[in-house]
């Protein structure tokens, strides 16, 4: 015999869990494991892309040129307003 009280609508953690079993705690690792991974691929992705940090502005200009980000038209003219500040 148990030397529990029975409380009417508490539940202990492992009724609730559906007992106690180790596929809680394997889950736990696994979900662990799934989120260090994600974790280390976005580190090493983050260090792939290259930086614009040593870029010039004309160089970022024909980048974006190249990329279809702008037209040649926005090319010559975002390349003149440049060309004037320096």
């Amino acid at each position: 015999m148990h030397n529990r009280m029975y409380l009417p609508g508490r539940q202990g953690m492992h009724e609730v869990l559906g007992g106690y079993s180790p596929i809680w705690m394997i889950l736990f690792w696994i979900v662990l494991a799934i989120f260090l991974i994600y974790l280390i691929f976005q580190f090493i992705n983050s260090r792939k892309k290259p930086s614009n940090e040593n870029q010039t502005p004309l160089q970022t200009l024909k980048q974006r040129l190249a990329q279809g980000e702008i037209d040649e038209e926005e090319y010559r003219r975002l390349k003149s307003i440049i060309e004037q500040d320096n």
